[in-house]
């Protein structure tokens, strides 16, 4: 009877352990996946600080101001990139959304995510147009012209990039 105990008490311990052991491969695997989303994360935004800094390094060589115009123009570009980084989180909040239901892609789902892309590009496009109203008033036409076009081949390139790195729908 003893030793019946005795294996029991055995299974019993070679049982938790193994659960565990499962529970701790689990929350294991859990923290490494939020780890790793976490990186992703932290890199996507260091990419994006990246290209903003870029983006205003091209503006200052391409679109040479006045320190008049500069002392101008900045502080409303500045304000501009702000509000389009919003405008940029509601895509990318779009895209991890899609990334999420990918695999189990619903038409509900796809409905719902046509309308949001939609969305994204009306409010970029106001947005735009908005910015647009402020610069005619500190800036002369050429120099504006030349800015939207800035704007929007990196908006372009951007757009090229993100498509070219999203699978098409299933």
């Amino acid at each position: 009877m003893k030793k019946i105990l005795a294996l029991i008490f055995v299974l019993i311990a070679t049982l938790l352990s193994t659960v565990n052991a499962q529970t701790s491969t689990d929350e294991a695997v859990k923290a490494y996946i939020n780890a790793e989303k976490a990186y992703a994360d932290a890199t996507l935004e260091l990419q994006r600080i990246d290209l903003r800094k870029q983006k205003k390094a091209l503006i200052q060589k391409a679109v040479p101001m006045s320190e008049e115009q500069g002392k101008a123009f900045w502080p409303m570009y500045e304000k501009y990139e702000k509000e389009l980084i919003k405008v940029n989180d509601t895509r990318l909040a779009m895209i991890n959304e899609y990334a999420k239901n990918y695999e189990s892609m619903t038409d509900e789902k796809a409905a719902e995510l046509i309308m949001r892309a939609m969305d994204f590009q009306d409010k970029r496009f106001a947005l735009r147009k908005s910015y647009l109203g402020d610069l005619k008033n500190i800036l002369p036409p050429k120099m504006v012209a030349r800015l939207l076009q800035l704007e929007n081949q990196m908006d372009l390139l951007i757009d090229l990039q993100i498509a070219s790195e999203v699978p098409l729908v299933k």
